[in-house]
């Protein structure tokens, strides 16, 4: 469990990973987010759906949200 409102900000070092969307992560669309070196997602705690829900992403060749 979270706090309403607290920010979860994950940094992409590695050469590549995936976060699917279930198990308390809410991704925009339910679509998995793939993170590159330099790829950024943001989520917020909501306690209503108790997940991080995702507010974010930011990649070298695409964004959503802001």
């Amino acid at each position: 469990a979270g706090v309403e409102g607290r920010v979860l900000t994950l940094f992409c070092t590695d050469s590549g990973i995936t976060i699917q969307n279930g198990n308390s992560i809410a991704t925009v669309g339910s679509i998995p987010i793939a993170m590159t070196s330099g790829s950024v997602a943001v989520f917020m705690w909501h306690t209503d759906n108790t997940a991080w829900q995702e507010t974010s992403r930011v990649s070298p060749d695409q964004g959503i949200g802001g």
